[in-house]
């Protein structure tokens, strides 16, 4: 039996297991040497006890991510007021002169039951093809245009013809001076249903014409011909996953570098391109971030635009589906 009273001599710490009974009897710092130790010590030690002149330690806490920076307040141009520096005219033009195939990229699928929507608003009273809101916007040679106007103004000279330039001319004799087609950038559904409505209404074929507005094809940048021809303005027609992406491949075949990261510097750089460029700042819920991821992986852009350029990709085509089926392969593209 061991006597409490009688200390007992220190040994040294060879087995790591700590013995079965505390000791009761507090033993001062002074007589009792420190033995450094690889096993956890039971006891408090004073040497273990951090000296005043440094603070103890806090309890780590996890790093806190950084606020994100505050949103400043941003205003834009309307489209149409970004493009005006390359429009050439504004003027009615019939319809059958128009070039429905695009020169670059592949144009939106017509869709029957939106021109058969739109063809109903007509009859009931809704064609305003004078309104504005309502002009459609093709592209063609400065050339084209310039003749067109000094025809169409005989007496006018260069600096009124760059007055004329927001009025409406017409060119409705264009075929007898101009062998270039305008190509319609966008309104193809708008065109389709007058068609209809004329043949309905057994109107004259006078009456198939619509007003333009001509954009320089020769200088008007890529991302407003992007933003033309993507024509987010008739929300009661929008497009699918699979026509947004066939809209990122063509600006990206016109201009690789729209959605590099030498040009947007970081991923939300991109994203922030995506959406203007694409027009779709508008939609709250698009899933611009899996769409920048599936665009960047080397892997999936190919195999997604393959799909794509097929009538069922088109339709069935959901950016987050293949996002989550893609993503277990995607970790080295964020």
């Amino acid at each position: 039996m061991i006597k409490i009273g009688r200390p007992l001599p220190p040994k040294s710490n060879t087995n790591p297991r700590p013995s079965k009974r505390r000791k009761t009897t507090p033993i001062h710092p002074s007589h009792e040497p420190h033995h450094p130790s690889t096993s956890p010590s039971l006891t408090p030690v004073v040497n273990d006890i951090p000296s005043s002149s440094s603070p103890p330690p806090s309890p780590s806490k996890p790093a806190k991510s950084p606020k994100p920076a505050p949103q400043t307040f941003t205003e834009v141009d309307s489209l149409r007021k970004q493009a005006e520096p390359y429009r050439l005219a504004v003027a009615e033009l019939p319809i059958h002169l128009l070039d429905f195939s695009w020169s670059r990229g592949s144009n939106r699928p017509l869709d029957r039951n939106h021109v058969a929507h739109l063809c109903r608003s007509f009859q009931n009273g809704g064609l305003a093809r004078r309104a504005e809101q309502h002009y459609i916007q093709v592209s063609c040679s400065a050339a084209a245009v310039q003749k067109m106007i000094i025809n169409a103004l005989p007496d006018t000279n260069q600096s009124h013809i760059q007055d004329r330039r927001q009025y409406v001319l017409s060119f409705r004799n264009w075929a007898d001076f101009i062998d270039e087609r305008p190509e319609l950038m966008a309104g193809q559904h708008r065109i389709e249903a007058l068609k209809d409505y004329v043949k309905q209404t057994h109107s004259d074929s006078s009456d198939l014409w619509w007003i333009c507005e001509f954009y320089d094809k020769d200088t008007l940048p890529v991302e407003l011909d992007i933003k033309l021809r993507v024509n987010r303005r008739d929300l009661t027609l929008p497009d699918t996953h699979g026509q947004i992406w066939l809209q990122l491949v063509s600006a990206f075949d016109r201009d690789p570098t729209l959605f590099s990261v030498e040009r947007n510097v970081n991923k939300k750089g991109i994203e922030k391109s995506m959406l203007d460029i694409l027009c779709l700042t508008s939609e709250a819920r698009f899933p611009i971030s899996r769409l920048v991821t599936l665009w960047r992986s080397e892997r999936w852009r190919p195999r997604v635009t393959r799909w794509c350029r097929t009538s069922l990709g088109r339709t069935t085509f959901n950016i987050s589906k293949w996002y989550q089926i893609a993503g277990y392969r995607l970790g080295r593209c964020e």
